[in-house]
């Protein structure tokens, strides 16, 4: 089961939780691009890093591992985001982030061709 931790001041800087303007927007779509990047760098199987994201009603919740073990995820509060349930996040296992983490490899490999 999935434990949220704090989310780290390396990541704070970059996302404005006051609300969304443009300069905050686009400091964000840097700091995820940079995100993205780390998640395509890290070895095959290394979780640790990688950033995951759910499906919640019409955005997604962004989230990136902190450690597989014992697994914890740290919420990415991004401007136009939202975050999961409580609920939600504690029922997360391993697994779920292991295919979470592979489906974005993918789709990240997949959007720079």
């Amino acid at each position: 089961m999935a434990t949220l931790v704090p989310t780290s001041a390396d990541l704070l800087q970059f996302f404005d939780t006051t609300g969304p303007t443009l300069q905050s927007l686009a400091t964000a779509t840097q700091a995820m691009k940079q995100l993205r990047q780390d998640t395509l760098a890290l070895k095959a199987g290394k979780l640790a890093g990688a950033l995951i994201r759910w499906p919640a009603g019409n955005r997604f919740a962004y989230y990136r591992v902190r450690s597989a073990r014992p697994l914890q995820l740290e919420h990415i509060p991004m401007p136009t985001g939202t975050a999961l349930d409580p609920e939600q996040l504690a029922a997360v296992r391993l697994t779920d982030v292991k295919s979470l983490v592979d489906k974005e490899r993918r789709w990240l490999q997949a959007s720079q061709r």
